[in-house]
């Protein structure tokens, strides 16, 4: 839509049909590594619809959503920036990881490691259905850092991929912008191929 839906210009949304039992959209922000695309996927709309099988954009860049338990749903930007993550950036030689947000945090919101949960794992790949998380282990963060417009969080820790790629699961403490207003979702999940040089 050229960015005429939110904030989230040249990032895609993602529905689960799960039989018709998994709810919400996922949104998925990518960036090109060594010709090879990788990214981040994040919480777009948590509770509706159920088992969405097929979005398109319509009249007025609404989002039609068809679903196997809800039917068909309408989605309208209301036009209000909301706090959010926008997208995530894997730093070169795998130092971590810088977090975008569409606002600015508070100018006294307190950020430290201890806020940004991380975790790794990758999945088994086989002729069954489905895979347990393998090999997974909590990441401590060494370090944070906001950078000077607020809208930037970078946390250093030592990123590794593996063969079938290394999924990073972030959670962060409450943050709050200028306005006071709460992080909408505080979770994302980064698919790590290649680490940049």
């Amino acid at each position: 839509t050229g960015g005429k839906f939110g904030p989230f210009a040249d990032q895609m949304f993602v529905g689960d049909v799960g039989y018709g039992t998994n709810t919400g959209l996922m949104r998925i922000a990518l960036e090109k590594i060594d010709g090879e695309y990788q990214g981040a996927c994040f919480r777009f709309i948590k509770d509706q619809p159920l088992g969405c099988q097929r979005m398109t954009f319509g009249p007025g860049h609404a989002l039609y959503m068809a679903s196997l338990s809800s039917g068909l749903e309408r989605l309208v930007p209301t036009g209000t920036m909301p706090f959010d993550i926008h997208s995530m950036r894997i730093q070169p030689e795998g130092e971590g990881f810088a977090v975008s947000f569409t606002k600015p945090l508070a100018a006294d919101a307190r950020v430290d490691p201890a806020m940004c949960r991380v975790k790794r794992y990758h999945y088994v790949y086989s002729g069954a259905y489905g895979s347990p998380k393998a090999d997974e282990q909590a990441v401590p963060v060494h370090s944070v850092e906001v950078s000077s417009d607020r809208k930037t969080l970078t946390m250093k820790f030592p990123v590794e991929t593996h063969p079938l790629g290394m999924v990073y699961e972030f959670t962060f403490a409450p943050l709050a912008d200028a306005d006071g207003e709460n992080l909408l979702h505080g979770e994302a999940w980064y698919t790590v191929h290649k680490i940049p040089r």
